[in-house]
C-alpha cells in the first residue's frame, strides 16, 4: 500500500505539471514609420526553439507555453530585429513595433573590357598627288587604282567601275550628293563625270554604304 501511494502521488504531480503548459501569447507586429502590420515577421523563443511566422494581418499566436521566463526575438526583412523579455503565468497579449534598418552600402567599383571591334566597311580614297596622276582618265579607270575596284570596259573610253563583281545600276554614284545613273542606260554608257572636277574619289564598301541608298 506505501508504494501505490507514492505512484499515485507522482503521477498527480505530473498530470498537473502538463496541465499548465497551456498558456499562449499573442500580438501583431507592425512598422514603426508607415503603422502597417507586418506580414511574414518570424517571431522566435530560442530556449523552446520554436518561430512563427506573421499572417497577412500581422498576427502571430504561439501555443503550449508554461509559466516561466521567456525571450521573443522579432524581426523582419529590412527591420531591425527587437528582442525582449517577459515573465508569463497567464495568456499574454503583446504587439511589437519594428524600425526599418539603415545599411550603408559600400563602394562598388566596375571594371570592364573593350574588345577590339570588327570593321564591317572599308573606305578608300584617291586624293592629292595620287589623284593628280590620274587626270587624264576616265573615272572609271581612275577608280582602278583603289583596291578591289576593276572595270568593265565596252568600248573606245567606256568603263565602268565594277566593285564585288557588281556593275552600272549595281553600284551607286554620287557627285556631291547627287545621283548619276547614266551609266544604267546601256552597256555603252559610261558614268557621265568629268574627274577634273573633284579633289577627291571615295569607294565605300560595306554596311557602311547603306547610309546613301538601299541600293548601294
Amino acid at each position: 500500500m506505501k508504494w501505490s501511494s507514492i505512484l499515485v502521488v507522482i503521477m498527480l504531480l505530473v498530470s498537473k505539471a502538463d496541465a499548465q503548459c497551456f498558456l499562449q501569447i499573442s500580438g501583431r507586429v507592425k512598422d514603426a514609420d508607415t503603422r502597417q502590420f507586418l506580414a511574414e515577421a518570424t517571431i522566435r523563443i530560442p530556449q523552446l526553439n520554436i518561430a512563427v511566422k506573421t499572417d497577412s494581418a500581422g498576427f502571430f499566436r504561439i501555443k503550449g507555453l508554461c509559466p516561466g521566463n521567456y525571450t521573443l526575438t522579432i524581426d523582419h526583412v529590412g527591420c531591425k530585429p527587437v528582442q525582449e523579455h517577459f515573465h508569463i503565468e497567464q495568456d499574454m497579449q503583446h504587439d511589437f513595433v519594428l524600425e526599418h534598418a539603415a545599411a550603408a552600402l559600400q563602394d562598388v567599383s566596375v571594371t570592364g573590357f573593350s574588345t577590339t571591334a570588327k570593321r564591317t566597311s572599308f573606305a578608300s580614297d584617291i586624293k592629292g598627288k595620287d589623284l593628280e596622276a590620274v587626270r587624264g582618265l576616265s573615272l572609271g579607270e581612275s577608280l582602278t587604282k583603289l583596291t578591289g575596284v576593276t572595270t568593265l570596259q565596252t568600248g573606245t573610253n567606256i568603263y565602268k567601275p565594277v566593285i564585288h563583281g557588281l556593275h552600272s545600276n549595281r553600284v551607286l554614284i554620287l557627285n556631291n550628293g547627287i545621283r548619276q545613273e547614266g551609266q544604267q542606260w546601256g552597256s555603252e554608257h559610261a558614268p557621265e563625270i568629268d574627274p577634273y572636277i573633284a579633289n577627291r574619289l571615295t569607294v565605300i564598301k560595306g554596311a557602311a554604304s547603306l547610309r546613301y541608298g538601299g541600293d548601294a
